[in-house]
């Protein structure tokens, strides 16, 4: 059984850093570890991913001691939740919570008996496949290193912020930029007085409560002020991006090599 680093860093009061992951590529545990991030977002809402690939990643990232937080789709009921954890996933990103209720199933789903009401097994990847299994050291040990992250995306979520991030079992309030701002009529923009309060918001609530907070980032200013307000939990960087940007590099170089030719 392994501890999570994200919570490992969070309850210190550092930040944590996460990379998403839209494709199965297997390499990007071992780089990821290997280049300072303590977690990867598995990304599962907007994307398919074929159950083998997941339960193959999610051995890849215990290989590397790497935590694997998976978004899933707003799936919120008991069995394909404990199935992830079973499975090896570190944790839980759970889109579109708007109320407080909605994040209490959550908790409840995710964290064992007295905590939740998740199922025990023990034979999976969490459980070292019942090697030397211990029944209550597994169910504390999972209480205590499942991590628990909802998403603020709507302004109903802000509204009800306060009671939200006062639910017991709760790691991480996280803001999904895009969905929020949208729907506060300010579309991608960040620094919209509307987000920006909201976003104050979520931070207060956090603080209060003992929770850490954070969002996705796109890095340089953005990045360094969100370290600033507060943010411990971000995403920087993603397979995608890297993808598009090497791409991008790659062809300006044939082009500039070209020339004249």
């Amino acid at each position: 059984m392994r501890n999570s680093k994200v919570l490992r860093k969070l309850n210190s009061g550092q930040v944590a850093r996460t990379v998403c992951v839209y494709n199965p590529i297997s390499l990007i545990p071992q780089y990821a570890s290997e280049n300072g991030y303590d977690g990867i977002w598995l990304e599962s809402e907007h994307n398919f991913w074929n159950p083998i690939d997941i339960k193959n990643f999610l051995i890849n990232s215990h290989a590397h001691d790497i935590d694997c937080i998976i978004r899933p789709s707003s799936l919120r009921e008991r069995t394909p939740i404990g199935k992830l954890l079973d499975n090896g996933a570190t944790g839980l990103l759970i889109p579109l919570v708007n109320t407080a209720e909605e994040a209490k199933s959550i908790v409840e789903n995710a964290k064992f008996h007295p905590v939740g009401d998740r199922g025990v097994d023990g034979g999976c990847l969490d459980g070292d496949y019942y090697r030397n299994f211990n029944l209550k050291e597994y169910t504390d040990h999972y209480n205590r290193e499942t991590v628990i992250a909802v998403q603020i995306e709507t302004p109903q979520a802000v509204d009800n912020i306060e009671e939200i991030a006062a639910v017991n079992g709760l790691d991480i309030l996280f803001v999904g930029p895009s969905d929020l701002s949208m729907r506060l009529g300010c579309p991608s923009d960040l620094k919209d007085p509307r987000f920006m309060e909201a976003q104050e918001k979520v931070s207060n609530s956090a603080e209060k409560n003992g929770l850490a907070w954070g969002r996705p980032t796109t890095g340089g200013d953005d990045l360094k002020g969100l370290i600033d307000a507060g943010a411990r939990f971000l995403n920087y960087g993603g397979d995608m991006g890297a993808i598009i940007q090497s791409f991008e590099r790659w062809d300006k170089e044939f082009e500039n090599a070209l020339k004249g030719c």
